[in-house]
């Protein structure tokens, strides 16, 4: 008999997952070891632990009762693929659909979800823009800046910034 925190295997599935509820109509909510929730037919479950199972196995040898390594075992290394190694693998497996993306998504009828298909999808269709850095060295005219800084100083009644520019200059 299948209980709320069994550890369980879906057939047809290569997942793992709990037991999370069951239903009235013979049929389990798991959650799966990727993070998804999937309600399921009783019949299509084996079970993989019980939920005593479970929790004897929890605690392991190498680790105390809070889960922290025990002196003397040290953790397995794992290998870190960076975002942009990742986002190349799911690009690469994505590429033959890429063609055939518009018939993809016509069978998706609730237009949000057609919205939130394409959204999901653009980083892997389409190339990412990056900022660029522009540095212009030509010399700009300034007689335009310079009429306005000597009309602004006319109407506030001050003493002109362009001439001391001036007489910077011939110096």
């Amino acid at each position: 008999m299948i209980q709320r925190g069994d550890q369980v295997r879906i057939a047809g599935i290569e997942y793992e997952g709990v037991v999370t509820m069951l239903h009235v109509d013979n049929t389990a909510t798991v959650e799966l070891c990727n993070g998804m929730t999937l309600r399921t037919p009783l019949e299509c479950i084996t079970i993989e632990a019980t939920t005593k199972e479970n929790k004897e196995s929890n605690t392991r040898k190498d680790r105390d009762e809070k889960g922290r390594f025990l002196p003397g075992n040290r953790p397995v290394p794992h290998k870190k693929t960076s975002v942009k190694e990742i986002r190349n693998m799911i690009r690469e497996r994505l590429s033959p659909f890429i063609e055939d993306i518009d018939t993809i998504i016509d069978q998706i009828d609730v237009p949000q979800d057609k919205i939130l298909a394409i959204a999901r999808m653009m980083k892997f269709c389409v190339p990412t823009l990056s900022s660029v850095d522009l540095k212009d060295n030509n010399a700009r005219n300034l007689n335009a800046e310079q009429k306005l800084a000597k009309l602004n100083a006319e109407y506030h009644k001050t003493k002109d910034p362009t001439e001391e520019l001036n007489e910077e200059e011939e110096e």
